[in-house]
């Protein structure tokens, strides 16, 4: 116990004293906790948020344009036309756009892609609707791998 006319502290001080330090670390505490939980739903909402554009590519018949599609699709679109990949499916026609190989990619079902002497093809399908074909000369196809390619990292941004 402390002397009190010598500058001691008493018992009371002391416990009303810690008692007020523990209060403080727990109001840090919540804070702390509140303040990562809106941060982490901020991280979610802009994970999910669909429609971002990507790249506006021009051809010929329009614009094809990339966007981020729901979590982790990528949509494609022309006009009213819209399809939707993959996130996995858009890295592998990205690395064959950049390879460059003549043929055709694979059917995809709502997309096709196949390669012409110095264009590539890019055939929309959406549900319900007429299909409608885009050509894109090596410039434009190679920004279109750019910007499938580069979906991933927007998603996983988002997600940080």
């Amino acid at each position: 116990m402390g002397v009190e006319g010598l500058g001691g502290i008493s018992k009371a001080e002391i416990e009303l004293g810690g008692g007020g330090q523990l209060g403080t670390f727990r109001l840090h505490r919540v804070t702390t906790i509140l303040l990562m939980a809106v941060i982490w739903c901020a991280a979610a909402w802009t994970q999910t948020e669909a429609s971002q554009t990507i790249a506006a590519i021009p051809t010929e018949e329009g614009k094809l344009i990339v966007q981020n599609g729901k979590n982790t699709d990528v949509w494609l679109t022309a006009g009213s036309k819209r399809v939707s990949l993959g996130v996995e499916e858009a890295l592998r026609v990205a690395a064959w756009i950049k390879e460059g190989k003549a043929g055709q990619y694979g059917d995809l079902g709502s997309v096709r892609f196949r390669r012409e002497s110095r264009a590539l093809v890019v055939t929309l399908v959406p549900k319900k609707k007429a299909e409608q074909e885009l050509r894109l000369g090596e410039a434009e196809a190679l920004q279109l791998a750019a910007a499938l390619a580069s979906v991933r990292q927007n998603i996983s941004k988002a997600g940080q």
